[in-house]
């Protein structure tokens, strides 16, 4: 069985921290060059997002329209599992603050994610991200309409 070096670890934190960096900044490119050349996304709108071209105009429309005004709280991350030398899986959660428009209908999201990243050259990206919003976050915004 793989298992990850306390370095990969910290690869990996560093890999999250850089990320909530990029987006609080709103800065699409830092978003972007934290996946892989072949990295792919599910957002929590339900957009399947393929390559860096694609990453790159959900990131560009959205943190500059339904996310510009929203921060994330509470993150917490579940301790990487190796699949490999060079790839993890992990599951993140955080809530989704301020205004995020149509994906929920209201000011407070809990988003799950989970995260396959792999160690490409010295640096960890994002190779698959799958990111939900419970249903039960969903409900209570339909049972109010």
């Amino acid at each position: 069985m793989s298992s990850l070096t306390q370095r990969d670890i910290e690869g990996i934190n560093l890999l999250f921290q850089n990320y909530g960096t990029a987006w609080s900044d709103r800065d699409v490119d830092g978003c972007v060059a934290l996946y892989a050349e072949d990295g792919d996304a599910v957002a929590i709108d339900g957009s399947v997002l393929r390559g860096p071209e694609e990453l790159r105009q959900y990131y560009d429309r959205e943190l500059s329209a339904k996310y510009q005004q929203a921060s994330i709280t509470n993150f917490a991350i579940d301790p990487p599992r190796a699949l490999a030398s060079d790839v993890a899986l992990l599951n993140a959660s955080w809530r989704l603050e301020g205004n995020v428009g149509p994906t929920t209908g209201h000011n407070s999201v809990p988003v799950h994610g989970t995260f396959v990243v792999q160690k490409r050259g010295a640096e960890w990206k994002f190779v698959a991200v799958r990111l939900a919003v419970p249903l039960s976050a969903i409900s209570v915004t339909a049972e109010r309409t």
